[in-house]
């Protein structure tokens, strides 16, 4: 094990469904001494058992800190408690500037690593709050400024960063893409009956697995089931906006990662029908690796990330390309396109294992990008 300490500052709570921050974390622990720092989350269930022996700190704070003056409270109140934390770590890890008014003076003098896995400032709660996105505009910036790394989820991101913070010299920001776990047949979890006797049906079925928020196309989905009506809808993950009622869209809520394979394996078409705003544009998405590995009919927004996919997966860049495909399916003239052995290879070679490779040469000096 590497001698170097890492904190580890989360903003994505460890219960909530595996994503980057947790994999990451997961595999910096293989090569660095690393210890969790969570902020404590108000009105969030607990949605996966997500293993593992990682030290954990929980931050607290007060609930509503979209509001200035509680915001500034909670600032006060985390510099508090993880002052004395930082003396005996070598790298700061943060996931989200909203950490920065966290970080003291002596923290500053430290190696900061600053994981950009999203375009923060698109997401419609601080985009629609002037007051909000200055801020995050600022601490951002800062960051970017005072950080000795900068990883970036995408190319698209790297870019973004660069033009709204003009940055003469980016030798420091590096890109690592999104991955899969691929577990073992003895790691997946058995899928309940109810599951199993949903897709036991004779209708045809669109699956979407991932986050439900704002961006998510309903009005699309809701087209093509009134088109179609044998055509069902269903949905699993967290949702974070009011799902539209319709007979035949069904939300089956969170699921834990692992299983995962297993829904996938039982559905014969997976879709992501995004609305394509610069949130969307910054995404290199983790679902397009795990639908490919499960060599089924995919259909993803076609947009600068996802044109690498284009081999194994069906593009649309309109919603009209996407009833096309629906249609086309509808009447069995939509196949995989590749085999399987071709996509488990492509799945191998983007694996969380992959990137996280590279994030240690990146973290030892020996990346240039």
């Amino acid at each position: 094990m590497n001698g170097r300490k890492i904190a580890y500052f989360m903003h994505v709570p460890w219960n909530w469904i595996k994503q980057r921050p947790h994999f990451f974390a997961e595999h910096l622990t293989k090569k660095f001494h690393l210890e969790v720092f969570r902020l404590r989350y108000y009105g969030k269930k607990k949605l996966a058992q997500n293993a593992g022996n990682i030290m954990q700190h929980n931050i607290w704070r007060l609930p509503s800190n979209r509001f200035g003056i509680i915001r500034f409270i909670n600032n006060w109140l985390i510099r508090i408690q993880v002052k004395d934390a930082f003396e005996n770590f070598d790298i700061i890890w943060v996931t989200t500037p909203a950490f920065f008014p966290y970080l003291t003076k002596t923290v500053k003098q430290k190696a900061i690593v600053y994981d950009c896995m999203d375009d923060i400032l698109a997401f419609s709660a601080i985009a629609n709050n002037r007051s909000m996105y200055n801020q995050y505009f600022l601490y951002e910036k800062e960051l970017v400024s005072l950080a000795s790394t900068v990883i970036c989820s995408s190319e698209y991101l790297k870019a973004k960063l660069v033009e709204r913070y003009s940055i003469g010299n980016a030798d420091h920001i590096h890109v690592v893409n999104n991955g899969i776990n691929i577990y073992q047949p003895q790691e997946t979890m058995v899928l309940p009956a109810s599951l199993t006797e949903a897709y036991n049906s004779q209708a045809k079925i669109l699956t979407y697995i991932g986050t439900i928020s704002d961006w998510f196309d309903f009005e699309l989905v809701l087209q093509v089931l009134e088109q179609h009506s044998e055509l069902l809808v269903y949905l699993f993950g967290p949702a974070e906006v009011k799902i539209p009622q319709h007979t035949r869209l069904k939300h089956f809520g969170p699921i834990d990662h692992k299983s995962v394979f297993g829904i996938m394996e039982k559905a014969e078409v997976l879709i992501m029908p995004f609305i394509v705003n610069d949130l969307i544009k910054s995404v290199n998405p983790v679902k397009a690796y795990e639908y490919i590995f499960s060599n089924k009919i995919v259909l993803l927004n076609a947009y600068g990330e996802t044109q690498k996919f284009g081999e194994f997966v069906y593009l649309f860049d309109s919603r009209e390309v996407f009833k096309e495909y629906v249609s086309s399916y509808i009447k069995g003239k939509l196949a995989p396109k590749r085999t399987i052995q071709e996509c488990h290879d492509f799945a191998l070679q983007h694996t969380w294992d992959k990137r996280a490779e590279r994030l240690y040469k990146i973290l030892d000096g020996k990346l240039h990008d």
